[in-house]
């Protein structure tokens, strides 16, 4: 039987430029000196038609980077991808545009996926009742939540029908009873013949649905085979992973990115071996083409100086209509060009809490390369600011994000006289009826909170890379930090339309750019409501 999906030796490497300048010398010259970034290493794995594949890796492992490669989104460095049939991602938003509409963004994705207009007219209906996200079909993506978009792009990416499914972390979000109806309609997936890569944090949803699994370790298949044989071994290395303190983990983290750091010279070195014994290239032709390259800076280098010996800068005179200028502005040399890539740095070192939700946080000042997502209200150290950008410390990792994208937080915030008895009236009565008890478990380890609170729905991870447990028949959510504590709590299926929300409101220290959530302060806590969601996030101030 032919394998429907087919990895052979592929290699994902990303270069790192500090100046586009930096990046051209480096296209034009023979011999390579740019830092380098293997995040896939000599992948290799044959995938049949009917299977269900678990991927699964700590973060920085290069599960997304490989979807995307499944996805065809992006192209391997080297080795070959091959795909015997139609695959579509699933992802939060992925794929989806922020300014258009729900109903605006399955036209165009349909579109993309190459469906004709009846097509798409007739799956439109169906598209939209499996997402069943009421009148936000008509609004623009970006008021979404996080579930909303995973909601929108499952329900287009089922309905048009693909050969290969890749869901990466779409299911991580959103409540149970919409999880268990994907669940349902990826098992109709199967029973149809098609292909799944699954790839999750939640070794549960994994074990469930998957017949294989595939661990990826910072860049390479560790194993791959019997769901049930590689998630033992992978649920070993994790409860090892996580009895490290800090300073440990972050000693094997940096280890294991070193080694993809000095991959590209393996790789280098490997392609030399594969190319013993065949012909070599002809020495006269590494010559001519050298001389090409040298033939071409130098002409690039005599233009260069020739423009700036010209009394007039053709750039300006091509562009003077464009800009409303006149040819006596540009005779009496009032213009003057600006300055390029000037950085003004300004030193911060304050906290500050993240104002939008889902803001990109990157490895460079450029956002070039995005390295995680961070949530509304998100606590993060601010060091510098760089003309648009902050450099921020948050969970011990220094990142970039766009510097209206976070707040300076003042060093005595407004507490309103408001206790969490007096809010705890719009919880619904499953939580509030014992709230005190759902209370007392923040602050503590993973494991007193499994072992308290009976009736476990799903372990999953947020967006900010934290674990999560979920009660659903309580409606509640415990969040654990990298410590293994519960650093904060959210409450579901809250009524947003009453007098507490709208006076806890008032109060509020600030709110996300569409008005859908905000955050407060009460008596010994942080309150958060998402309006949209209909939760309410609970920290104690004094884990801030």
């Amino acid at each position: 039987m032919e394998p429907i999906v087919r990895l052979n030796n592929v290699y994902k490497t990303y270069s790192f430029y500090k100046t586009q300048s930096e990046k051209l010398l480096d296209v034009l010259a023979i011999k390579k000196k740019r830092k380098s970034f293997t995040a896939l290493r000599g992948i290799s794995f044959e995938v049949y038609r009917g299977e269900s594949v678990g991927i699964i890796g700590i973060n920085g492992s290069g599960k997304s980077t490989l979807s995307n490669l499944l996805a065809q989104i992006g192209v391997p460095t080297s080795g070959k991808v091959t795909l015997n049939g139609e695959s579509s991602l699933i992802a939060i938003a992925a794929g989806l545009n922020n300014n258009l509409s729900g109903l605006e963004n399955i036209r165009l994705k349909c579109l993309m996926m190459g469906l004709k207009n009846d097509e798409i007219s007739k799956i439109t209906p169906k598209i939209i009742e499996f997402a069943d996200i009421g009148d936000f079909i008509y609004q623009p993506v970006k008021n979404y939540s996080s579930g909303m978009k995973s909601r929108l792009g499952f329900a287009i990416s089922i309905h048009t029908n693909p050969d290969i499914l890749i869901i990466d972390e779409a299911l991580s979000v959103g409540d149970q009873t919409f999880y268990e109806k994907c669940i349902k309609r990826m098992e109709e997936f199967k029973s149809e013949g098609k292909t799944i890569f699954f790839i999750s944090h939640s070794i549960s949803q994994v074990r469930n649905f998957c017949d294989k699994v595939l661990w990826l370790h910072f860049g390479e298949i560790h194993k791959f085979g019997d769901s049930k044989e590689v998630l033992k071994e992978y649920k070993e290395f994790i409860n090892w992973f996580n009895s490290l303190n800090e300073k440990e983990k972050k000693e094997y983290r940096t280890q294991k990115l070193q080694e993809q750091f000095l991959e590209r010279k393996n790789e280098l070195s490997h392609t030399r071996r594969n190319l013993k014994g065949k012909k070599k290239k002809n020495n006269s032709f590494k010559r001519w083409l050298f001389s090409i390259q040298i033939l071409f800076l130098l002409l690039f280098l005599s233009i260069t100086i020739l423009l700036m010996f010209t009394k007039q800068d053709p750039l300006i005179i091509l562009n003077s209509k464009s800009l409303g200028l006149t040819d006596n502005n540009i005779a009496s040399n009032k213009i003057t060009m600006p300055k390029a890539n000037q950085i003004k740095k300004e030193s911060i070192n304050k906290k500050g809490l993240i104002t939008r939700e889902n803001v990109d946080m990157y490895s460079d000042p450029n956002f070039k390369n995005k390295i995680g997502t961070l949530s509304f209200a998100s606590p993060v150290q601010i060091v510098e600011k760089s003309n648009n950008a902050y450099s921020i410390n948050f969970d011990n990792s220094i990142g970039y994000i766009k510097a209206n994208t976070a707040s300076i937080l003042e060093n005595n915030p407004k507490v309103s006289d408001y206790n969490l008895q007096d809010i705890i009236g719009a919880a619904p009565k499953t939580f509030s009826s014992s709230y005190m008890f759902f209370m007392e478990h923040l602050g503590l380890s993973y494991n007193q909170v499994e072992k308290n609170i009976r009736g476990l729905s799903q372990e999953m991870t947020s967006e900010d890379g934290e674990k999560v447990q979920v009660y659903n028949y309580y409606n509640v959510e415990y969040f654990f930090d990298s410590t293994n504590l519960c650093n904060k709590m959210k409450i579901l299926n809250i009524n947003t339309d009453n007098d507490i929300i709208r006076n806890l409101e008032s109060n509020a220290v600030f709110k996300d750019s569409t008005g859908n959530q905000f955050l407060t302060y009460i008596k010994d806590y942080e309150v958060i409501v998402n309006k949209n969601e209909g939760s309410m996030t609970i920290k104690t101030l004094n884990k801030q």
